[in-house]
């Protein structure tokens, strides 16, 4: 047995070494990570006008019965394997850390009108494509009769989770 494995010791080298090569290539490529930006975050106050049957813009904070909060994803995918963000959803708190509002968002890039009615598709997860970047235009209503909650939206969070780490990360915006 052992003079079979001197005798062949050139094509068992070769075979393991390209066993070795290929499982090394596949966990280099999925080496990387998503990095996940918000940008452009405005806040619209609004209220709703029953004349017309519209949301226009409140005289003040005060006179507010919702918050529209308009911003921009940017995601870069830096490994060599397609990733998603899956779960998304934003909460935006007060100064004492207490959740104000939960939400699902709206691609804003999916609008969709009637005439009379605007609908927009609502963003659940975001497929990044290997080595390259996405950018995703969203918005978020919330209502509420209590002008009090409506200003006192310190910061906001998107919060989702990577396929791939199995667990939930948090991008702050303040």
């Amino acid at each position: 047995m052992l003079e079979f494995i001197t005798e062949n010791q050139g094509i068992f080298g070769a075979v393991f070494g390209t066993v070795a090569t290929l499982i090394t290539t596949h966990l280099l490529k999925s080496v990387g990570r998503v990095k996940v930006e918000l940008l452009d975050i405005k806040l619209n106050y609004t209220k709703f006008d029953n004349r017309i049957g519209t949301s226009e813009p409140a005289q003040g904070i005060l006179d507010a019965e919702e918050v529209k909060i308009n911003f921009n994803i940017k995601c870069y995918n830096s490994s060599e394997v397609p990733r998603i963000l899956d779960n998304l959803e934003v909460i935006c708190y007060s100064d004492s850390k207490k959740p104000l509002f939960t939400g699902v968002l709206s691609d804003t890039g999916t609008h969709k009108s009637n005439g009379y009615f605007v609908r927009y598709d609502e963003l659940f997860f975001i497929n990044i494509p290997p080595k390259e970047g996405v950018l995703k235009s969203t918005h978020i209503i919330f209502k509420s009769k209590d002008d009090k909650k409506l200003n006192d939206i310190k910061s906001i969070k998107l919060k989702y989770k990577d396929k791939r780490i199995k667990n939930k990360r948090i991008v702050n915006y303040s």
